[in-house]
């Protein structure tokens, strides 16, 4: 399994198996996870820290209200991200030099400072930002 490298859960994530993966170090680069309110942001975070270096790819769905309080680990390698029934604060976007692609799906956005950010970020260093 050292060579495993993509990873798609399509049922529910547990924090067994967060803690699991974590653990294993596998180096993943593209991961598609969903996420409900029994998860503890703190195994998601670390998580995805020991991802960091190597996740080209990610995307995460947030059931039944699941909000991340902890910060959105810095993801250097990340280009692509989609984000499924996001609450919460896009802030971590300018910390991803590397995002060409960023898929927000049913977000409610309430602050219309964080709406002006995403419109007003420089992105066509990597890609084409569409509305």
């Amino acid at each position: 399994f050292q060579r495993l490298s993509s990873l798609t859960i399509d049922t529910c994530v547990s924090n067994t198996e967060l803690k699991l993966l974590t653990v294993k170090q596998f180096p993943f680069k593209s991961l598609q996870l969903t996420m409900t309110t029994d998860i503890y942001c703190r195994y998601l975070y670390d998580f995805l820290t020991c991802v960091k270096n190597t996740l080209k790819s990610l995307t995460l769905t947030f059931r039944d209200g699941f909000k991340l309080i902890s910060k959105f680990p810095i993801m250097p390698e990340l280009e692509n991200m989609g984000i499924i029934l996001w609450n919460g604060s896009l802030d971590f976007v300018e910390e991803i030099v590397q995002m060409k692609v960023l898929i927000v799906v049913l977000m409610e956005i309430q602050d219309e400072d964080i709406l002006t950010q995403i419109k007003t970020k420089d992105f066509s260093e990597n890609s084409n930002l569409q509305e």
